[in-house]
């Protein structure tokens, strides 16, 4: 299998996978290729031909990846950023065809992103949300950045080179923290296919009643008060859709309003820009010149498909990989791969496979435990009933938006106190919103309610919180 991060030495295609082929009933990558490269000569007619490095790139659940190289070849009308680069072309696996026709939400989060900051991220370079191309296929086409995940290379780092990692962390979360909206919810494109019209906030959940005629459209919440009514609202007109509802919402509910809003009143009422994954799977780093010596910088955040405006206490949290390293950050989630059997070979071992954003290897980026992309969650009720990739936590699998994580050591007690420090002076309440306990009850409960009571075992953490704030009985 394939896991080239470099185009091919004697230029041409090179050669993917049987297994995958079989597993995803996919077309064999040899005559793949051949779509590929009618896609690229027609896009970038300039820069690809015959001899245009194509080769195959390991992907993950949801999309078929492959990389090419675009080539400069002098030519000064096309636009900088389609001169002379390489690119990653990711296609939906077949089962998540859909998943294609929401790419232009994360398109317009990264369109967004490059315009109103400097979080470097995977720009789009072109995008098909149908099949009427030379592959048949959704599709996008997004620039390589450089660099490698931090998740290879920050445990072998000495301690001088993990606190310029504190720094640079801190500078990204400050710019995250300071993007702020007037809504909660997920970001969508303005426009329905045009990632450049801008971003827009849209409901966590579209209510049934939305898809008949003459109804209303399903508010979007203002604030925590009214993102509880609507999510409610959502979780009781789909509760007959479902094998199990939970007999103690009423009581959640009003736990929620009665005990915890008053709490929160005193903490920051900003809605704010929340990553969805940030993991040292998801940062890419690399080494730079300062003019005197190297030292290590943040080149690309990625991932940006599970992003949505969350009220502060819900959006921070922690990085507690930097002081509190875990080996699992390199390990396939396995709860993750129990619920999704549709994964490369190398989510089966630790065998090293492609970032498709980056020019290097990494290990298996599959969220973990306790990251927020630890269920595939969907839209139910939408008319057209499409399937968003993106992955919410509930708190038996979360550990570090509790703060249990404590440093290890000598050496991460310093970097912890490294971050509070470097994260104090440049968001100030910070620190004080992540560790008041009223956030910690927020995170819990909103993340639930996000996700939706579907199970016993949402009812089960359902009735732990409410047993906790003593509102049940064991």
């Amino acid at each position: 299998m394939s896991t080239n991060s470099s185009p091919p030495s004697s230029g041409g295609a090179h050669a993917g996978s049987d297994a995958s082929t079989i597993i995803y009933n996919h077309e064999p990558f040899d005559s793949y290729v051949d779509k590929v490269r009618s896609l690229l000569v027609a896009l970038f007619p300039n820069q690809c031909s015959e001899s245009t490095p194509i080769w195959h790139i390991n992907g993950g659940s949801y999309h078929r990846v492959i990389g090419a190289s675009l080539s400069d070849s002098g030519n000064t009308s096309s636009s900088e950023s389609e001169r002379g680069d390489h690119i990653v072309i990711r296609v939906p696996r077949p089962e998540f065809s859909e998943l294609g026709r929401e790419a232009d939400d994360e398109a317009a989060v990264i369109s967004f992103l490059e315009s109103h900051s400097k979080i470097p991220v995977p720009s789009v370079l072109k995008l098909d949300l149908t099949s009427d191309n030379p592959l048949g296929d959704p599709y996008v086409i997004q620039r390589m950045l450089p660099g490698e995940p931090l998740c290879d290379v920050y445990p072998s780092m000495t301690f001088e080179e993990k606190s310029e990692i504190v720094k640079e962390v801190v500078k990204l979360m400050g710019q995250l923290c300071g993007i702020t909206f007037e809504s909660i919810g997920y970001l969508n494109a303005k426009t329905k296919k045009d990632p450049s019209s801008g971003l827009s906030v849209g409901p966590f959940h579209v209510l049934v009643d939305d898809s008949k005629p003459g109804s209303s459209p399903t508010p979007v919440a203002i604030d925590i008060s009214s993102f509880l009514d609507i999510q409610v609202a959502h979780i009781l007109q789909t509760a007959n859709d479902e094998t199990y509802t939970y007999p103690n919402l009423d009581k959640f509910a009003s736990t929620f309003r009665d005990k915890l809003l008053p709490k929160l009143q005193t903490l920051s009422p900003q809605i704010t820009l929340y990553h969805g994954d940030f993991s040292p799977q998801n940062i890419l780093v690399s080494r730079s010149s300062d003019g005197e010596s190297l030292s290590w910088k943040v080149s690309g955040l990625l991932d940006w498909d599970g992003s949505c405006a969350l009220p502060a206490p819900m959006a921070y949290s922690y990085p507690d990989f930097l002081w509190n390293w875990d080996s699992d950050w390199n390990e396939p989630d396995p709860y993750h791969h129990h619920h999704h059997h549709h994964h490369t070979l190398s989510a089966h071992s630790s065998r090293a496979h492609f970032n498709p954003y980056s020019h290097s290897l990494h290990t298996p980026a599959y969220s973990r435990p306790g990251s927020p992309h630890s269920h595939l969650h969907s839209r139910p009720g939408t008319p057209s009933h499409s399937h968003l990739h993106l992955h919410l936590h509930t708190p038996s699998h979360s550990r570090s938006h509790l703060n249990l994580l404590e440093p290890l050591g000598d050496e991460g007690k310093l970097l912890k106190e490294l971050f509070v420090k470097e994260i104090k002076a440049v968001v100030p309440d910070f620190v004080d919103i992540v560790e008041r306990k009223e956030s910690m009850d927020l995170k819990e409960m909103g993340w639930l309610l996000i996700w939706g009571f579907r199970s016993r075992e949402e009812g089960d953490e359902g009735d732990a919180i409410l047993e906790r704030l003593g509102v049940i009985g064991k």
